[in-house]
Parts: structure tokens; sequence; C-alpha cells
């Protein structure tokens, strides 16, 4: 059924990423390793935003959080922080009430 999320190992702390953020993370620390290079890259986890320095010899890994067959995937999101995704399925127009409001030159 694949990953529910990742958990980010980096110099011995732990970060908890929604499985798109961290391959999306992954990816460019293969490149950055691949190319000889380092450099700060952002990964979004559940407790917020961090610039992670990624080089070659830097110790990162990734390990994907996975539930038992039969297991309920949504409770187990949630033990993990992560998002529910039944509150996905919103349509975007329909989560907002109205247009915002401008701001006038003087307030």
């Amino acid at each position: 059924m694949g990953a529910i999320g990742y958990v980010v190992h980096y110099f011995g702390n732990r970060y908890i990423a929604e499985t798109e953020m961290a391959l999306l993370f992954h990816r460019r620390v293969r490149a950055l390793i691949e190319a000889g290079e380092g450099e700060l890259v952002p990964l979004r986890h559940v407790e917020g935003i961090d610039l992670l320095w990624i080089a070659a010899e830097v110790p990162c890994r990734l390990e994907e959080i996975t539930v038992p067959p039969g297991a309920d995937r949504e409770k187990a999101r949630a033990r993990w922080g992560l998002r529910c995704h039944k509150s996905l399925t919103v349509a975007p127009t329909s989560r907002f009430s109205g247009p915002v409001p401008r701001r006038s030159a003087g307030s």
C-alpha cells in the first residue's frame, strides 16, 4: 500500500514528513550528492519547516512509515501527526466564503 509518511533522520534529529514532501526532499538530496555539491534544502515536516545542510559528508537518511495490512491508515497518520487525507477532498473554492477584501493604500 505504500508509505503513509517518512521519518527523515538528520544529525540525530527525526523529522516526520508527508510522503510528497519527503520524496521531493530526497530527490534534491540525491542530486546534490551525485553532483558533489552542498546547499541548504528546505524540509517541511509536521512541526514546521527547517533548512538542512545537505552534502555528501552529512549523514541523512529517510525511513518509510508503514502500517500493517488491515490497520486504519487514517488513525496511523494521526498518531504520527500527519494530515488526514479526508480533509483534502474538499474543493478549494468551498473552503473560502468569498473573495479576500483588498486593502486600500491608506490602511
